[in-house]
């Protein structure tokens, strides 16, 4: 199953894996996408943020930000679905981001 149009990868950025599985519950799916972006953290979090919030979504909780991280929690404010965006160092290439978005949707 396709992944919804706010959760579409970051400009250019190369998708390393991507996923949508029905919740064995059978309320959420369950959506996972991981890529390699060259941006600054802050500004795939705002592509995100910006997404997210037009699709019905509002972050909750402290932002996490350590030396090699971001973390940014979201969660739907008409149905439970929640997602998380998690921004890290490519260790492989200082240039880049490991950008993963993923959670649990409403269908």
């Amino acid at each position: 199953a396709a992944l919804p149009d706010f959760m579409e990868p970051y400009p250019d950025a190369e998708v390393i894996s991507s996923s949508r599985a029905q919740a064995e519950s059978g309320t959420l799916d369950a959506v996972s996408l991981v890529m390699k972006a060259k941006a600054e953290p802050k500004d795939i979090i705002a592509f995100y943020t910006d997404r997210l919030k037009k699709a019905g979504f509002e972050t909750f909780g402290k932002e996490s930000m350590t030396k090699s991280a971001q973390v940014v929690n979201f969660r739907h404010k008409d149905n439970d679905g929640m997602l998380v965006i998690t921004v890290s160092d490519d260790p492989d290439d200082p240039q880049s981001s490991i950008v993963s978005v993923g959670g649990n949707i409403a269908p």
